[in-house]
């Protein structure tokens, strides 16, 4: 690759996004240059000559990561959106009196002191 090594241009991509998949292809078999790319981020690193059922597969596993993540990201944004709106109309207070167990682990989750 003209200008940049393999290595060099999946640290550029993972800095400007670190949610992008990078697969890298090469035709070094080299633990050194395996663990570097593991240290960045990639997400695969296939040998060539390429085997295309291991292309597909990785291609597979980065898609399913990144739907994951996204899924993960809008559960946790949803959580906190509920939260937002439980507490407004309730105090931590009256769920402490009503519901124990539930408090306990709002407390927990909100990182509050009991």
């Amino acid at each position: 690759m003209p200008g940049l090594s393999g290595l060099e241009m999946a640290t550029a991509i993972k800095k400007l996004n670190p949610e992008q998949p990078v697969l890298i292809t090469t035709v070094f078999s080299d633990a050194e240059l395996l663990i570097e790319a593991v240290e960045i981020g990639v997400d695969g690193y296939i040998i060539k000559p390429i085997n295309i059922t291991k292309l597909l597969d990785s291609l597979c596993d980065a898609t399913k990561n990144l739907l994951l993540k996204k899924e993960l990201r809008q559960q946790s944004e949803n959580f906190h959106i509920m939260m937002d709106g439980i507490l407004q109309n309730i105090s931590l207070q009256e769920v402490d009196e009503y519901y124990p167990e539930i408090a306990k682990e709002l407390q927990r989750l909100l990182e509050i002191e009991p």
